[in-house]
């Protein structure tokens, strides 16, 4: 009997590995198109919120299955296979796209959840997690873009205040499932959120350990150390210059002597450096 449970507990182990393998290679498509340590992450976070919301509105559409609710079935399936384009987006490169993408199928989906669910379930509250991500997954130059998607959610949500004045009740009568709804709603903000968070903090512990490799392995500098975080972030020589207060021709200098103390030729090797620290 021992053996029994201990093969089947050895099989589920194996399928939960194998499993947690195949996600995390989902987690990590398209990251080959990154050009610096921060748009990697960028990508990889933009992933893990494709991937829950994807999970999360495929879950619901069984749901309106389940409860005989054809039109919610029917616009929440569809929406799960959008989300799915958008996946396929990021993971081929078209980085920008699929998160336009993305925003603005997450901002249309909470505007039609809300209509059809109505204010109870606190669906359109939402909007104040959409209005956080476009400032963490835009890069610094996509100024124009972080200020739409960041005003596109308020402006919806006001919109959707005033609807539920004129007109308060439901399309979809949930029933027994309105608290279940509302949990899923709070659980995938959570972890929406948690997400954020988990991104900054990791880039945070990636570039204290590369930084902390470099003082041990090389004999860098204090300036050139902060050139080196400064690359990892992406930035330019200009932007390094600035951000340093030194000469653009000063720092071209330090990046010679960087590439020269740690044998690399360009950029993209210093980039794989430190990825394998990650």
């Amino acid at each position: 009997m021992n053996v029994k449970y201990h093969n089947f507990f050895s099989s589920l182990s194996a399928q939960f590995h194998s499993g947690f393998g195949l996600l995390q290679s989902l987690i990590y498509k398209g990251t080959k198109f990154g050009n610096d340590l921060e748009q990697s992450k960028k990508i990889i976070l933009t992933n893990q919120i494709i991937i829950l919301i994807g999970l999360i509105t495929a879950f619901e559409s069984i749901v309106y299955f389940w409860m005989g609710v054809l039109n919610g079935f029917l616009i929440t399936l569809v929406m799960a296979f959008l989300y799915s384009f958008c996946f396929i987006l990021n993971s081929y490169g078209f980085l920008t796209s699929a998160r336009i993408s993305l925003l603005l199928l997450f901002n249309l989906a909470i505007f039609i959840y809300t209509l059809m669910l109505g204010t109870a379930i606190g669906m359109h509250y939402v909007y104040f997690l959409s209005m956080i991500i476009p400032l963490i997954i835009f890069d610094k130059h996509q100024f124009i873009i972080k200020v739409f998607f960041t005003t596109l959610p308020f402006l919806l949500f006001f919109i959707l205040m005033t609807a539920s004045f004129i007109y308060p009740a439901p399309i979809i009568d949930l029933g027994s499932y309105q608290s279940l709804f509302h949990f899923m709603v709070i659980a995938a903000t959570g972890i929406c959120l948690i997400s954020i968070f988990y991104f900054y903090f990791s880039m945070y512990e990636v570039t204290k350990n590369i930084l902390s490799q470099f003082f041990k392995q090389s004999s860098l500098t204090q300036r050139e150390i902060e050139i080196v975080s400064k690359i990892l972030e992406g930035c330019t020589n200009k932007d390094i210059g600035k951000s340093l207060y030194i000469e653009e021709s000063t720092v071209k200098r330090h990046v010679k002597n960087i590439f020269k103390k740690l044998r690399v030729k360009k950029r993209t090797e210093l980039m794989a450096f430190a990825m394998k620290n990650d």
